[in-house]
């Protein structure tokens, strides 16, 4: 009986010690889980930040860009404009001789 009790008891440590083991696993896992979570949710965080940065910087770039392009234009335009005006200068002076 006393050898019976003995085993009984060894079986309920061994038990014991198993469940805690378990338990132990069980809780290293959620932390490593929990970890892994955080550092996936700051590597999001760094990759939006870097987003946002670099769309920042491409703004005032496309900006630029739009005011050269509308710059190049506007001169354009005025060379047309001082084109016509000394062709219509001409035409009027080639007039002028031609009634002289």
């Amino acid at each position: 009986a006393e050898t019976d009790q003995a085993e009984t008891d060894q079986a309920e440590t061994d038990q014991a010690e198993t469940d805690q083991a378990e338990t132990d696993q069980a809780e290293t896992d959620q932390a490593e889980t929990d970890q892994a979570e955080n550092d996936q949710a700051e590597t999001d965080q760094a990759e939006t930040d870097q987003a946002e940065t670099d769309q920042a910087e491409s703004d005032p770039a496309e900006t630029d860009q739009a005011e050269t392009d509308q710059a190049e234009t506007d001169q354009a335009e005025t060379d047309q404009a001082e084109t016509d005006q000394a062709e219509t200068d001409q035409a009027e002076t080639d007039q002028a001789e031609t009634d002289q």
